[in-house]
């Protein structure tokens, strides 16, 4: 009986140590952004934004499902009308807005808007496009 009491306060004060180490080695200091980085990030934001609104209105983006994640976007008919090099920059602007303007990449897939197959895949800042369709 006395082992097992020992056993039991060193079981828990085991525990209660690696609860402190994982809790010390996971918080990380997030850096603040300075009032230039924000305006900066701002201002791209923007120009993305435009640049989505544009996409929109050519029906090159046809809709956004953002809701499960990872983000849907439907792509329309005229994805399929414009060169390689734009869908590029389709492909980033629209990174760019979902991102906030931030410079980090987020993968996500271009669905064409009738079928819901998967059209175009964008990961780690390059668009690779299914040329089956």
């Amino acid at each position: 009986m006395q082992l097992c009491t020992k056993f039991m306060k060193c079981a828990f004060a085991i525990s209660g140590l690696l609860a402190i180490v994982t809790i010390q080695t996971t918080s990380v200091a997030v850096p603040q952004k300075s009032r230039h980085q924000l305006q900066i990030e701002n201002k791209r934001f923007v120009s993305c934004r435009s640049q989505w609104n544009q996409a929109k209105r050519r029906d090159v983006l046809h809709d956004l499902k953002i809701d499960p994640l990872p983000p849907h976007m439907f792509v329309g008919p005229a994805f399929y009308t414009i060169p390689t090099y734009e869908k590029q920059e389709f492909a980033d602007a629209v990174n760019c807005f979902l991102v906030g303007g931030e410079e980090r990449y987020i993968d996500f897939d271009f669905l064409d808007y009738r079928t819901g197959r998967v059209a175009a895949r964008y990961s780690d800042g390059r668009l690779e496009v299914d040329l089956t369709h």
